[in-house]
């Protein structure tokens, strides 16, 4: 929906629906590729020690309303991500 809302249209003059919608042009710098390599960063409270791992290796599937969604393969999980680090140029 993410792409879709933001591609300009000949029925409304060349413009967005969010253009039309918000009266803002949309910034498509935030968009990223389905399927890249994220790493969700994994909050100090959760971790048990210093040497833990700060970040977890996941797929980025789709957006939600607050971040992406990421799908961990080691549990076979969606997670809502607010804090990742995409990895561009590898899928």
């Amino acid at each position: 929906m993410n792409i879709i809302n933001r591609s300009p249209t000949v029925t409304l003059d060349k413009k967005s629906p969010a253009e039309m919608w918000f009266d803002v042009k949309p910034n498509l710098q935030k968009l990223k590729v389905i399927d890249c390599y994220a790493y969700l960063r994994i909050p100090k409270e959760i971790l048990k020690s210093k040497l833990d791992s700060r970040s977890k290796k996941c797929y980025m599937v789709g957006y939600c309303p607050n971040g992406c969604r990421l799908w961990d393969p080691e549990n076979n999980k969606i997670i809502k991500g607010l804090t990742y680090n995409f990895v561009k140029r590898i899928f």
